[in-house]
């Protein structure tokens, strides 16, 4: 789960951050395959499509890098991250059906175009006093 908080985290903060609108970014069309697993009842394999779709997004950041290229092409950055944007509204939806409440939350940030706080906070570690 961390690998999804992280990803949101990092898409949102850096739309924020550049001034993209969110809202612009909602996606038009959903991809069939997830539908058809779906349908299929094959819900190992619509969850194991979303989480790969959800680890090419960060490929995409680490090889495009917008954080960096913003200081030297700023349209560049602009477009990728409104890429991302898209890319992420499209998983935020398809990831409903496993993670509602998570996806409530990110699509409730994407939709006013505010700041996410922490999907999964960490839960500090205090230890245990008895034997």
């Amino acid at each position: 789960m961390n690998g999804l908080g992280n990803v949101v985290s990092r898409i949102i903060g850096m739309a924020h951050l550049y001034s993209i609108d969110t809202k612009t970014a909602e996606p038009t069309e959903l991809a069939s395959e997830l539908q058809i697993k779906m349908d299929d009842y094959n819900l190992k394999k619509a969850g194991d499509l979303i989480w790969e779709e959800l680890n090419a997004l960060d490929r995409y950041i680490q090889e495009t890098v917008p954080f960096k290229t913003i200081k030297t092409d700023e349209e560049k950055a602009r477009a990728d991250v409104l890429y991302l944007l898209q890319e992420l509204w499209k998983i935020t939806i398809r990831l409903e059906p496993f993670l509602p409440q998570t996806s409530h939350k990110i699509l409730s940030a994407l939709e006013t175009n505010q700041p996410i706080e922490p999907l999964f906070p960490r839960i500090p570690y205090t230890p245990s006093t008895s034997h």
